[in-house]
């Protein structure tokens, strides 16, 4: 006799779909369990064995192989329980179920289907998962409710399983919660007009910015108060979010509220990227959809700085563990403040700066240059005019609204602006010859690289964005000169 069910198991941070096979011939009773199975699942033998004779089922005295498929993959987690007893109790002939159903459980040594804590990733991250219906436990109702038309039937013990028919689906209908606006806002910082709209361009083109200025020029202060300018994540980049959560800490909360995440500087390697074996994600994955801000950004260790390169660009993070290779998301807008050197005041024009030049590059040593050209907005503050309340919050929001509207009717597939390439900038935007030549002779003055002008021409695209404008302009590409200020700092 054979049969043959489906389930799922972790694959890193994706979900596999699992064939759970059984046969059962005669001779010596045992049950043998192959596919790359790991501790947990072979211990599972005793109690799915325990649960089914417990439930009122028999127990034939036959020799059972179950093969987990694909048998290439360490398969890691307890969720195959269900699949597996339900795929005995079908090869015995003691129920009879549609194949086409996806079984994902534990088992209690009574019977009882008991709940998985990360089912919702387990299920989102399956491919196609709408095409699937599952069999689920009654405990996990609640853990799969932001899964909008998923079906599924819940059931409480294996006895159920006798009763199982399609008068028992049950489809999710999920409502978002309502996106809670943040406090704090730009009306409460006094100047700063050319950082304010720094921080409104970052958030548009999701640009990574850098402020650079002395102690308690109001770098952080402005930063802190850029969750008020984010839009709502939609549902999609709320549950990946949510997924996310549950994988590093067993916590389930759906939130649409873009995250803010600021690690402190003495965080680890494994803290910030991701590690362990198997691999968990890092700060940068929880900051995914959100904002990463690195107070004091010269503090931290430089091979965690280094590691950023390619996330800023890729959007990812892969990690590779005892050959085992793992994508995590870590689609993040990268900000961050520091001060020019050791003391604070190199830039200030009323405070001397107290360091030898030496100091001072040993100190800009810590940031290499392949960073810095990955950061769009480079903005060096000086002391704020205390009576200028120019530039307001309602102004901000504002701006922001119309350059992500601006943005996404030029581009449906919401590709932000940052990662748009030099040639696609060119074909979309009208710039003039004039706007060129100035371009041209800065990165020429200060012999920048090709990643150089690429940056500047995307964030004039951004520029363009936010004063409604489809074509670039001169003072687009002159706004985006000043706000990139790396010359200032080798």
């Amino acid at each position: 006799m054979y049969k043959k069910i489906k389930s799922a198991s972790f694959l890193g941070a994706k979900s596999l779909p699992i064939h759970v096979e059984i046969s059962a011939t005669q001779g010596l009773p045992q049950e043998t369990i192959i596919g790359l199975p790991d501790t947990v699942i072979k211990e599972s033998r005793a109690r799915i064995k325990s649960a089914i004779l417990l439930s009122g089922f028999k127990f034939p005295a036959m020799s059972y192989v179950i093969n987990l498929s694909p048998t290439d993959v360490l398969k890691r987690n307890t969720s195959l329980e269900l699949a597996i007893s339900t795929a005995f109790l079908m090869v015995t002939e003691q129920i009879s179920i549609d194949e086409s159903l996806c079984f994902i459980g534990s088992i209690a040594l009574d019977g009882s289907i008991t709940q998985i804590r990360q089912i919702l990733p387990l299920i989102y991250f399956l491919p196609n998962y709408l095409d699937f219906t599952f069999v689920i436990s009654k405990k996990n109702e609640a853990d799969i409710a932001p899964l909008h038309g998923l079906r599924y039937i819940a059931i409480e013990h294996l006895h159920d399983l006798k009763q199982l028919n399609a008068s028992q689906i049950v489809t999710v209908k999920f409502t978002a919660p309502t996106f809670l606006k943040s406090l704090i806002n730009f009306d409460e910082v006094k100047g700063h007009a050319l950082a304010k709209k720094a921080c409104v361009f970052s958030i548009i083109g999701r640009h990574p910015l850098l402020f650079i200025g002395s102690p308690g020029i109001g770098k952080t202060m402005l930063i802190q108060r850029m969750q008020s300018l984010q839009p709502p994540l939609n549902h999609h980049q709320s549950l990946e979010n949510c997924c996310m959560e549950l994988l590093i800490n067993n916590q389930f909360k759906y939130d649409p509220s873009p995250p803010y995440r600021t690690p402190h500087h003495s965080i680890s390697y494994a803290g910030m990227i991701g590690g362990k074996n198997p691999p968990q994600p890092g700060e940068i994955t929880r900051a995914n959809h959100g904002l990463l801000f690195l107070d004091e950004l010269g503090e931290y260790h430089r091979h965690i700085l280094e590691t950023l390169r390619e996330p800023l660009e890729n959007k990812c993070i892969q990690l590779s563990r005892a050959g085992t290779s793992i994508s995590f998301p870590a689609d993040f807008l990268f900000l961050a403040a520091m001060n020019p050197c050791y003391c604070g005041h190199y830039f200030d024009t009323k405070t001397a700066c107290r360091c030898l030049p030496s100091q001072i590059q040993k100190y800009w040593q810590k940031i290499s240059q392949p960073l810095l050209d990955r950061i769009s907005l480079c903005v060096i503050l000086s002391k704020p005019n205390h009576n200028d309340i120019s530039f307001t919050h309602h102004e901000m929001i504002s701006m922001v609204k119309t350059g992500i509207s601006i943005s996404k009717k030029r581009n449906p597939k919401a590709i932000p602006n940052q990662l748009l390439e030099i040639d696609a900038i060119y074909e979309m935007s009208s710039i003039s010859e004039k706007s060129d030549y100035i371009l041209t002779n800065f990165l020429s003055k200060h012999q920048h690289s090709i990643r150089a002008k690429r940056r500047i021409l995307q964030l004039s695209r951004t520029i363009a964005d936010a004063n409604n404008e489809t074509r670039i302009l001169n003072n687009h590409i002159t706004m985006a000169i000043q706000l990139s200020q790396h010359h200032h700092l080798h």
